[in-house]
């Protein structure tokens, strides 16, 4: 969690030098005191969120490994963009689906190079069962005078 922290306040203070740089800190510190509740109420809503996700994702590495906290997220991030598509109006293009392609075919890369192995003796055990289905069928269905 440290390194969390740090991160974070890396970024804090990149941002709070961009706001001084280009003149917004101001601005932003008079909406704060116009609107405090709605501001720091939210700010920190949003970051008790934010730190429970991020101690999810954490133990879920932790836990079942970065596999598996990866899918876990892409998957959620997949439902949420699914469930945006029916509850607001946007329009559907082709390229969404073609986007979600790519992941899915990320996700299978990279579960195929942890477990190689395994998958080329799953695939081997799938061909097997194929080869069986087919030649039972070709044997029924193949005349008497051919045998």
């Amino acid at each position: 969690m440290a390194k969390i922290l740090y991160s974070y306040s890396i970024g804090f203070v990149y941002i709070l030098l961009g706001l001084m740089i280009y003149g917004n800190f101001l601005d932003g510190f008079y909406f704060f005191s116009k609107h405090p509740l709605q501001t720091y109420g939210y700010g920190i809503l949003f970051s008790i969120s934010g730190y429970l996700g991020v101690n999810a994702v954490l133990s879920l590495v932790r836990t079942q490994g970065a596999l598996t906290a990866v899918t876990v997220t892409t998957v959620r991030k997949a439902i949420t963009i699914t469930l945006s598509f029916l509850f607001f109006s946007k329009p559907f293009v082709i390229h969404y689906l073609w986007g979600g392609l790519l992941i899915v075919i990320a996700i299978y890369l990279n579960l195929y190079s942890k477990n190689r192995s395994r998958w080329k003796l799953l695939v081997k055990d799938f061909i097997q069962h194929l080869r069986a289905t087919y030649n039972k069928k070709y044997i029924k269905l193949r005349p008497i005078d051919s045998i």
